[in-house]
Formats: C-alpha cells, sequence, structure tokens
C-alpha cells in the first residue's frame, strides 16, 4: 500500500494465519493518507448468528492487527454511495455522455485518457464521485461510485443511454460469465475459487496479490510453507456439454480436479462447441450454447490437442466430469468437456482506450 501511487488503484487479498482467503479486494489510493476498500457483498457484518457462527468484517479483522502507536481510523461509507459497473466496448461513449468526458481522463495528464487500474476522485454539486477503470469481466470498463442522493437520477441515465445503444442491464450472472470467459485464465471468485481454507497459490492473480518479498504480513507463513513443497495445482477454464456445477474432472480415469464455477455461455463459436464431439443438439446448433467455467486442479496436464498453427480454439485436452457418490466413486453418466489453454475470449480490459472513445 504505501508504494501505491495517489489515484491507482490495487487488487489484493485478506488472508487469514492459514494462507486461506477472507475475502478479495480493490484499494484505491485517494490521499498521502487516505485509502479506500472496495469489499464484496456481506464481507461488512460483524456478528454471531444462531448456529454459533461468527462473521467479522473485513475491516475489523485488519484492524485487529493494528499496533498500539499507529493511528488508522476506518469509516464505512458503503451507505454513501452506489456502485454502477459500466462495461464493455461502448462504455467509454456511455460514461462520456452521461458524465462528460472529463471523468475519462488522466488525471495528471488530462489530455490522455487514463491508464488502466486507475481511478478519478471527482466533486460535483457538493458531493462526491469515484470513476475506477476496473471491473471484474477482463474486458474494458469502469466502476461507478455514485452518491447516494444522485444515484437513481443516474443510473436512470446510465440505462436509458445503453439501451439505446444496444446494451444491456445485467445482473451478477452476466459478470460471472465474463469473469469466465475472458483472458486466458479467467478470474477466480471470493466463494468460489476462492475460500478460506485453501491458499490462493498458483491462482491467475497470486502474484499480482500477494507480495511475498514483503517482510510480514497475516498468512505469509503458511503460504512459505506450501510453496516450499512446490506445489503443482492450478486453475483453468474448461467447456462442457452442459452446466457442471459440483462435479470432479477425470482424466484417463482419474480424478485430476473439482469444478468450482460453471455457466451456460453465449460468448462460445460454433467451433469451440464442435469440439465437445457432444450428440446434444443445443451443443451443435448454430445458434446453440454450452456451457463454461474454472477448476481447480492437481496438476496442469500436457495439451495434447489443437497444437496444429491453424486450430482456431488452440491446446486443449479432453476430459470428463462426473458427479461422485458418498465414497468419492465417479457416478452416473459424465459430461463432455475439456481444458483450455486459451479460455474463450480475450482480454481487453488493459488495452489502450483508443481502440473505443471513438466507437
Amino acid at each position: 500500500m504505501s508504494q501505491m501511487k495517489i489515484g491507482s488503484c490495487k487488487y489484493t487479498l485478506l488472508l487469514n494465519e492459514q494462507g486461506g482467503v477472507e475475502d478479495d479486494m480493490i484499494l484505491m489510493r485517494a490521499s498521502e493518507e487516505e485509502f479506500i476498500m472496495v469489499i464484496n457483498a456481506g464481507h461488512d457484518i460483524t456478528d454471531t448468528l444462531e448456529d454459533g457462527t461468527e462473521l467479522v468484517a473485513d475491516i475489523d479483522q485488519i484492524m485487529r492487527h493494528k499496533r498500539d502507536d499507529e493511528e488508522v481510523f476506518a469509516e464505512d461509507i458503503s451507505d454513501d454511495l452506489v456502485k454502477v459497473d459500466i462495461q464493455g466496448p461502448l462504455s467509454y461513449r456511455v460514461i462520456k455522455e452521461v458524465f462528460g468526458v472529463e471523468v475519462l481522463k488522466n488525471r495528471n495528464k488530462p489530455e490522455k485518457n487514463m491508464s488502466f487500474f486507475t481511478f478519478n476522485d471527482i466533486t460535483r454539486d457538493g458531493h462526491r464521485y469515484f470513476f475506477s477503470r476496473t471491473g471484474y469481466t477482463n474486458r474494458w470498463g469502469w466502476e461507478c461510485y455514485l452518491p447516494k442522493a444522485k444515484a437513481a437520477d443516474h443510473f436512470k441515465a446510465i440505462v436509458t443511454k445503453a439501451l439505446e445503444l444496444g446494451g444491456l442491464l445485467v445482473g451478477l450472472g452476466g459478470r460471472d460469465e465474463n469473469r469466465t470467459s475472458a483472458g486466458a485464465v479467467g478470474l477466480p471468485l471470493m466463494g468460489s475459487e476462492y475460500d478460506p481454507h485453501h491458499t490462493p497459490i498458483n491462482a491467475p492473480l497470486f502474484a499480482a496479490a500477494v507480495d511475498m518479498e514483503k517482510e510480514d504480513f497475516v498468512g505469509k507463513e503458511a503460504l512459505a510453507r506450501e510453496l516450499a513443497t512446490d506445489p503443482q495445482k492450478g486453475l483453468m477454464i474448461f467447456v462442457s456439454e452442459g452446466i457442471a456445477t459440483g462435479r470432479k474432472v477425470y482424466l484417463d480415469g482419474k480424478r485430476l480436479g473439482t469444478v468450482t464455477s460453471s455457466i451456460n455461455s453465449p460468448n462460445l463459436s460454433l467451433e469451440q462447441r464442435l469440439a465437445l464431439n457432444s450428440s446434444r443438439k443445443n451443443v451443435n446448433d448454430p445458434e446453440g450454447s454450452a456451457a463454461i467455467g474454472l477448476v481447480w486442479l492437481n496438476y496442469i496436464p500436457e495439451l495434447t490437442e489443437g497444437l496444429a498453427e491453424d486450430d482456431e480454439i488452440g491446446p486443449r485436452i479432453t476430459v470428463e466430469l462426473y458427479r461422485e457418490d458418498a465414497e468419492g466413486n465417479p457416478s452416473g453418466k459424465p459430461l463432455k468437456g475439456y481444458l483450455s489453454a486459451n479460455g474463450i475470449n480475450p482480454a481487453t480490459a488493459p488495452r489502450a482506450l483508443k481502440n473505443i472513445e471513438n466507437l
């Protein structure tokens, strides 16, 4: 955090002593002394449930580690702001027409567009706004933090403009498909690929989120012990002929990993679906669909298919996705699938905004 520049964003993880993930979040540095922490929904509650489960808000977990000689103060501002994500190639145009092009410019070089993983902090009519060039879709876009007093009017204007341009109003299901389908490895999600009982080692964003060179942090010892064993686990995207939630991935009759996310995807090409060799009509129809997902693997297998230069899908390997019985044995008919090294669609999020500013 101390090395962050004012106006920059950082993706990071909140770990426990065992190296498990309690939450993932975005930090924004607003000034030399002010940071804004964007956490997942539901992680702002400290309480004990009727069954004895203890909930601890992210900020309370962090403040438990504050030293007596440190002056650190935390304020929950979530009731003052409404977050609306505007994502996709026309996001630049929507924001420009609703809020003005100045909110999209580099705060230090206004003649240029803002960089990836930076944000603008703007005050209008006595209200504070934040526009960060982030978003868990791996595509061009922004997360907009709007003052509650103005949020309803702004939201109507955003949706009206987006629909006018052929966009859609979507919820978390749309985000879930996007974070899985964009990029070669997808983006892990708290509660799916991340949880308090497993470390994030070898997850796609591990190196960006965790600095093992840092002198000390919660969970470092546990991570260091695991890294010393040279863990081979890894996260990969898969394509399957149907939703595979709760299934295990098998290769050559042996369990290879566990499905952590699965969702139907409209972004799969016909070629990507035909590579499943499925007999399902919905998979093979030109206007059909299939499922995509993420799987934690015990190790990354050698990808022996799709190695030809003219192969449109790229390196992959055929697998079967089984349910398992109480004894952990494969049960029932498997879903056909394959692991993909190239993913579904290219990630556009870090690409220059000149590609979309005039759309």
